[in-house]
């Protein structure tokens, strides 16, 4: 794994390195190849034998015991791994290294057409321990009061409420994009709503290419959803199906590039 890692980190068409590791024989090698290779491009790993079942089994599977995963986690945070607790975790993180660009702070600011969507996101990003919910610049509060329906009340998170349109995703996209205080978006976009139409997928993906900060997308949905997110998807914009999955991507992403 140490070679193969060290060779990826020199490979130009790799982004983001993902690892399963069971157990390690030259521990030494390990470490000192992870601390050169994270420096340069992230890597994401899962451990394997963490129970004393899990262990028993990694013994038959590879002849050589899975070894205490405390130790290894601790080595792990140690060398700059970012590790993940499931297959789909690791995914979820590959996705937002392999699209996003370097945040600049940890601070998140919500742009909803679903209430509870919103909250469960405000929640999450609430008790994460690498990210806080932004606070607007006054004069992005004026302007939003300004040009969004007045029914919309300007917080984090802001909710565009269920007649949301492609007209006001853009006016909330123009101005938090642009706001200071702000270093990662997370939208949702729940495509189910009367009013919004395919073309607010182009808004999203025109403000995503201007690379001034993260913006990580969140949509639930059937066949039609699932069309919109694979468009996103395919323009470098990381997309979720759950809040939750979508602020543990943001935090791993966080934590790799501002807190370590």
């Amino acid at each position: 794994e140490s070679d193969i890692i060290e060779y990826l980190s020199k490979d130009k068409n790799t982004r983001v390195i993902c690892l399963y590791v069971e157990g390690v024989k030259d521990g030494k090698k390990f470490i000192d190849v992870m601390k050169k290779v994270t420096e340069k491009k992230p890597v994401i790993v899962i451990k394997g034998g963490i129970t004393e079942e899990g262990n028993k089994a990694a013994l038959s599977h590879t002849g050589s015991l899975a070894g205490s995963s405390e130790v290894y986690f601790g080595i792990f945070k140690q060398v700059g791994l970012i590790k993940a607790d499931t297959l789909g975790q690791m995914l979820d993180y590959a996705s937002i290294f392999e699209n996003s660009i370097k945040p600049k702070g940890n601070r998140v600011f919500v742009i909803t057409n679903g209430g509870g969507y919103g909250i469960l996101s405000t929640d999450a990003i609430s008790l994460d321990k690498n990210l806080e919910m932004a606070k607007l610049d006054k004069k992005t509060v004026l302007a939003l009061k300004k040009n969004l329906h007045k029914m919309v009340n300007v917080t984090n998170p802001l909710d565009l409420l269920g007649d949301a349109n492609t007209s006001s995703y853009t006016i909330a996209l123009e101005n938090c994009i642009n706001d200071d205080n702000v270093d990662v978006i997370l939208l949702i976009v729940l495509y189910q709503t009367p009013l919004i139409s395919t073309d607010v997928v182009d808004i999203i993906i025109e403000y995503n290419d201007l690379k001034k900060k993260p913006i990580v997308v969140v949509s639930a949905g059937g066949e039609f959803t699932e069309v919109l997110s694979k468009d996103l998807d395919e323009n470098g914009i990381a997309t979720y199906t759950f809040p939750d999955e979508a602020v543990k991507s943001i935090s791993a992403l966080v934590e790799y590039y501002v807190k370590k």
